[in-house]
């Protein structure tokens, strides 16, 4: 990192890369391509003193037939969840690649971010987002499954096989999961209505996102109560929003929503800057 020099290129992937997730411990990490795959590494392996070393994938996961978007470790490291254009959402056995819990969805997905052990989050390639319950029959019998703007109640098209896991606890709720309904809120009118970007949690109940047409909204989020509901929408930014980051409140305690212009960027016409924003949740 000091010195900006590629320390090691991983090749591997048959097509570009659409998305890396560490896992919570920092032993692994994974890569998830266009080529359909994804795959888990090991951290210690890939960023190893020996440059000279052969560097391989622990596991690849073949089972989604389009591209894998985005991934993500669940609390349990032993545990990874993919989102694909194939529709399907995918729980996979980081070290025998078996997968133990599955979900089809209606719509392509494009983001995925892990809200909590019981909950995943989606974003759709036209602006839809949805929950998706990790959490067994008892804890979400009264879950109200919702729809916003014509599109009704939504049953999961669910699977799930129990695999061996170093978790076979958590592996058997995520097979009575499987049973349930999922959350979906459909593209709405001055609101999300281009790919999902990003996603952050800015509290226990509270989440963030943007999309590719330039719109941060703020949305409650509960499985017991509803699901999803929007906050308010933050702004929109007419040159599109592609990410956004979370900044640590100690670096941020001076931080007013602005709009910050470097000069560097100005023999580039269509890049107007990055916008900052106070979190006060």
């Amino acid at each position: 990192l000091h010195g900006g020099e590629l320390f090691r290129l991983l090749k591997s992937h048959l097509k570009n890369v659409r998305h890396i997730a560490f896992s919570p411990d920092g032993a692994y990490f994974a890569s998830a391509s266009a080529d359909t795959t994804c795959k888990i590494w090991r951290t210690s392996e890939a960023f190893s003193s020996d440059i000279n070393a052969n560097v391989n994938p622990v596991t690849t996961f073949t089972v989604h037939t389009l591209s894998v978007e985005a991934c993500g470790f669940l609390q349990e490291s032993s545990l990874l969840a993919t989102c694909s254009l194939d529709r399907s959402v995918r729980v996979f056995d980081v070290t025998t690649g078996a997968q133990i819990f599955s979900v089809n969805t209606p719509v392509q997905l494009v983001m995925l971010r892990v809200l909590n052990p019981s909950t995943l989050f989606c974003g759709g390639a036209d602006g839809s987002l949805l929950l998706i319950p990790l959490r067994n029959k008892a804890a979400a019998q009264n879950q109200n499954v919702s729809a916003i703007r014509g599109e009704g109640s939504v049953e999961a098209a669910v699977s799930a096989t129990v695999a061996s896991t170093a978790n076979q606890k958590l592996a058997a709720t995520l097979a009575e999961a499987a049973t349930q309904a999922y959350t979906i809120v459909s593209p709405f009118t001055e609101g999300h209505n281009g790919p999902i970007v990003a996603a952050w949690p800015i509290s226990a109940t509270k989440l963030m996102v943007a999309s590719q047409d330039g719109n941060l909204s703020e949305w409650n989020f509960d499985l017991t109560n509803g699901g999803l509901r929007l906050v308010r929408n933050v702004l929109m930014y007419r040159k599109g929003i592609t990410s956004i980051a979370n900044v640590p409140r100690v670096a941020a305690q001076a931080v007013a929503t602005k709009t910050v212009r470097y000069s560097q960027l100005a023999k580039y016409p269509n890049d107007s800057g990055v916008v900052l924003m106070q979190n006060n949740a």
